[in-house]
Formats: structure tokens, C-alpha cells, sequence
């Protein structure tokens, strides 16, 4: 149980830490004019478990801050993986 907890732990650092490269690569990308990330990528990403490190880039980017499906959307997805998280464990 011990191995599997770690092995989760290190996905979730991996799975945020992608998340958060993703939202600097749009944030850099819609600068320059360039060819943009989709939304439907960045929902995704956070819908596999980055929603916490895309919603700390996204406010510290100041990235998709007035996009309604982000500034609902990544914190109920942090709410029902943390909610699955606390069931999963108990």
C-alpha cells in the first residue's frame, strides 16, 4: 500500500508540474501571437489530476484569469480530486 501511495504522490507532482508548464508555454505563446495550447488540452490535463498546480500558475501568470471554465472549473476539479483522494483513503 506504502509503494502505491508513493507512486501516486510522484504522478501528482509530475502531472501538476506538467500542468504548470503547459499554462507558461500559453501564457508565452498567446505573447508572441504564436500557435496556442487548446483549452480543451489544458481542461484535460487538469481533469487528470494538474488542477492544483494549473490554478496556482494561472493566478501567478495571470493566465485564463477571465475565462469562466477556468476560475470555476480548476477549483471544483481540485475539490473532486481531493474529495476522491480523502475516499479513496478512507
Amino acid at each position: 500500500m506504502e509503494s502505491l501511495m508513493l507512486l501516486f504522490i510522484g504522478y501528482l507532482v509530475v502531472i501538476n508540474l506538467t500542468g504548470v508548464a503547459f499554462m507558461a508555454a500559453d501564457k508565452k505563446k498567446s505573447q508572441k501571437g504564436e500557435w496556442r495550447i487548446s483549452e480543451n488540452t489544458l481542461m484535460f490535463t487538469a481533469l487528470i489530476g494538474a488542477a492544483s498546480g494549473m490554478l496556482i500558475a494561472s493566478n501567478v501568470l495571470r493566465h485564463k484569469t477571465r475565462k469562466l471554465k477556468f476560475r470555476l472549473g480548476l477549483p471544483l476539479l481540485i475539490a473532486i480530486h481531493v474529495s476522491a483522494m480523502i475516499y479513496w483513503m478512507y
